[in-house]
């Protein structure tokens, strides 16, 4: 949390692949920087300390409802309506990230939520990355 009086900006950030204990962190460096109230989920339904023995499953993409990205990207979504409920965060002022998994699944959560007005990312899983087949520098 900020020192500083609010409005503050919220920042959601999502895991990177695995089901590790522990994988979960929040960024303090991130909310002391910007001044904002930054927000670590897991997508694992285990707590956080210890490692989940039915991690991605299920996982069907064909079926909407076994899809398990599907709840990750709706919790997120729901992080987003706790961030805004507090009543100090701007709603105007949400931002998500992640790397890898996480960034896969903040490009999903920021092309599905409008409220979502900053986008980092950095190795997005879930991503065609054709650039690789042009020997791009």
């Amino acid at each position: 949390m900020p020192d500083s009086p609010p409005p503050y900006t919220g920042f959601v950030s999502f895991p990177s692949f695995g089901d590790i204990p522990n994988i979960v962190e929040p960024d303090i460096g991130l909310a002391e920087r910007s001044n904002a109230v930054s927000i670590s989920i897991s997508i694992h339904n285990a707590p956080i300390d210890q490692k989940d023995p039915n991690a991605y499953q299920p996982d069907q993409i064909d079926e909407r409802l076994l899809y398990y990205q599907r709840y990750s990207i709706l919790a997120g979504m729901r992080t987003i309506d706790y961030l805004i409920s507090r009543g100090d965060v701007a709603e105007d002022q949400i931002g998500v990230f992640g790397v890898s998994q996480g960034g896969g699944l903040a490009l999903a959560v920021a092309g599905a939520d409008s409220r979502v007005k900053l986008l980092g990312f950095s190795n997005p899983s879930s991503c065609n990355h054709p650039g690789l087949n042009y020997d791009l520098p």
